[in-house]
């Protein structure tokens, strides 16, 4: 087999930088060094159509833990983002192992003793990159490939409609200056741990990409530590050309060489050595190399000098980074949606603000619809809402014992209603186990402040506090039910109005019932439990509600509780008032009786699934909210207290 000189040492990376940045054209092709094979020539990295009319769609690259696969990915991206444009290049960055691989790349200057737990800062992150996933989830890998199956798509339909069929004819043709894409997915084999559903589009996505990209200028390079995988359709590697192996075992090689070649590998004695092979692994295509050494200080190096070049271009992104970090709660400031809310002037009518904004097909505006944000969800650009109507069964539940999580919903949704109706009332009921978290314990409070010249805002807790404002918690529900019966006999002198005033929304987070002895069961005729007084005012205004303009947004921890405050009454009778549900972890028994399926039994931690009953589109897998902190929530209603009511 053919291979270069085996005299390697690894270079600097910065011996490989271009002269100048971004001038690389990739109409034809994308190109950059990454090492060295022999000791003066560069090996480089490539994809698309080379001088010789040899095609490279999608790359695979192997290697065992120590192997230097990192470095090889780093030096890949690094390479490409110096010699290439953002209008040259797209690059999307889904990593699957520890979830800190491609943080570089959103941080460059995060500090080793800095706080993990702080948040990344955006300001230099990668221009190229579109999106960037930090602990990646299958759902959310899932949702990237559909997008860039779509993508494919609607070049495909642009290609059609001048008459050619590759990205380099559509470019020559039109002038039009469209980027080649590259997927970077590093230890992709955990896409297909399971054998479900998930899996089995991934199986068609990938085939039909690995098939179809390179026309289109779409490419995909695929990194792993093993290539065993049960659930892949192994099909897919038919369509992967280009091979670049590490140090690895045989079963390995055998997945990555062709047959006859894996003896190669022998020759892969230390960290940074790679065979590059363009041909599926043949052996006559054979090119041993050595990495660039791209210590984190190099890549910070090389980040930073593309950061200028950014400055010095005054290059701006069309739009903002999707940005998912997976083991982190999502931040309610990332979603776009609510950014565009947050930047009007006015407020919008209800079916300007659907039309522009929120864009969902079942928004009627006489129905006075809310959207209510919770989470971000599994999907790329994509944060879960609920849509409360006034009809029927428009109320939310929230299941689950994580209260950091729960009240990061719960302060999504306050802080979508503030951005969506001028005009609006807030009846609180906070039974939080505070003590040990003061960002959960002053929430409802500072939501209270920030808001009360602009919004009525009543809050009950499990002690009243008139210095602040705060109610026994059992106070707040009866005053709700006084208002529930004005609003029902305005309905029985006019059946025709649909004005009742300002929607109001019952925020009742009470978790457990051990917190608000009112709403326990209370012995009945014959010693049988029967609904509390309270319970059965709180029953009421989950079902006559909705229709006259009142939501309830219902926190419990689990069913027993559930089932508990219903007493003898049918607990699915009541289950059924609430067509929107959020849950967190669950007991298989509990998430088949909220959800009629187990699938919540395996949720991790800040990871949920949201239902509608009223729509067919099935559950969303997506990540809770962070809880905002005060700051934020100040800031957010001195900016709306500058909007004109």
């Amino acid at each position: 087999f053919y291979l270069k000189n085996t005299n390697l040492e690894s270079p600097p990376f910065p011996t490989l930088y271009p002269q100048k940045l971004w001038e690389g054209n990739s109409q034809q092709e994308l190109r950059a060094p990454i090492g060295l094979t022999g000791a003066r020539e560069r090996i480089e990295f490539w994809l698309g159509e080379n001088d010789e009319k040899i095609t490279v769609s999608s790359g695979l690259l192997a290697g065992k833990p120590g192997a230097g696969k990192s470095y090889t990915l780093h030096s890949i991206i690094l390479s490409l983002a110096m010699q290439y444009s953002p209008t040259e290049l797209e690059l999307y960055l889904l990593d699957y192992k520890e979830g800190v691989e491609f943080q570089i790349y959103v941080d460059p200057n995060r500090s080793k003793t800095q706080n993990p737990t702080s948040e990344l800062d955006e300001t230099c992150a990668l221009p190229h990159a579109k999106v960037i996933s930090l602990g990646s989830d299958r759902e959310f890998g899932l949702s990237v490939f559909q997008y860039i199956q779509e993508k494919i798509e609607t070049r495909g339909q642009l290609f059609k409609d001048v008459g050619v069929s590759e990205l380099k004819d559509y470019r020559q043709k039109t002038g039009k200056q469209i980027p080649r894409v590259l997927v970077v997915i590093d230890e992709f084999q955990y896409m297909f741990q399971d054998n479900d559903a998930i899996t089995r589009d991934l199986n068609q996505l990938y085939e039909d990409i690995t098939r179809r990209g390179r026309s289109f200028g779409i490419h995909l390079l695929l990194a792993s530590q093993s290539l065993n995988i049960n659930n892949i359709n192994n099909r897919i590697y038919g369509f992967i050309p280009l091979r670049m192996a590490m140090q690895m075992d045989q079963t390995t090689a055998n997945i990555v060489l062709a047959e006859g070649n894996t003896d190669a590998v022998e020759l892969l004695d230390r960290s940074g050595r790679i065979i590059y092979n363009t041909e599926f692994g043949r052996k006559r295509q054979n090119q041993l190399g050595q990495i660039a050494d791209v210590s984190l200080e190099a890549r910070r190096n090389a980040m930073n000098r593309i950061h200028t070049q950014t400055q010095e271009t005054n290059y701006q992104r069309p739009e903002p980074i999707v940005i998912f970090q997976g083991n982190r709660p999502s931040k309610i400031t990332q979603n776009n949606q609510l950014l565009q809310l947050s930047r009007l002037d006015n407020w919008l009518p209800s079916s300007q603000l659907n039309k522009q904004i929120i864009k969902t097909s079942d928004w009627i505006a006489p129905e006075v619809p809310s959207a209510l944000w919770i989470g971000e969800a599994m999907r790329i650009g994509h944060h879960t809402h609920a849509i409360l109507r006034r009809r029927a069964r428009s109320n939310m539940l929230l299941i689950g014992q994580s209260e950091s999580s729960i009240f990061g919903m719960i302060s999504g949704a306050l802080l979508s209603l503030v951005h969506i109706h001028p005009q609006a009332e807030f009846h609180i009921i906070d039974l939080s186990q505070t003590d040990d978290n003061e960002t959960l314990s002053e929430l409802t409070h500072t939501f209270q402040t920030a808001f009360q010249t602009l919004y009525p805002i009543k809050l009950g807790k499990r002690f009243p506090d008139s210095t602040q404002n705060i109610k026994r918690a059992e106070k707040i529900l009866e005053e709700l039910y006084e208002i529930l019966q004005t609003r029902k006999q305005i309905r029985d002198a006019d059946p025709d109005t649909v004005d009742f005033g300002p929607s109001i929304f019952f925020i009742a987070a009470i978790g457990a019932l051990s917190r608000a002895q009112y709403l326990r069961p209370i012995a009945g005729p014959r010693n049988a439990d029967e609904m509390s007084p309270n319970a059965k005012q709180l029953q009421e205004l989950i079902t006559l509600g909705p229709e006259l303009g009142i939501h309830t947004l219902l926190w419990l921890d689990n069913a027993t509780t559930f089932q508990q405050l219903c007493a003898n009454n049918v607990p699915r009778t009541l289950l059924s008032q609430f067509d929107c549900r959020a849950v967190l972890t669950l007991s298989a028994e509990d998430s088949r009786f909220f959800l009629g399926e187990t699938i919540a039994q395996t949720l991790p931690t800040l990871r949920g699934y949201f239902y509608d009953a009223s729509l067919s589109s099935g559950f969303e897998k997506f990540k809770p909210y962070a809880i905002p902190t005060p700051t934020e929530i100040t800031q957010t209603a001195e900016k709306l207290q500058q909007r004109p009511r």
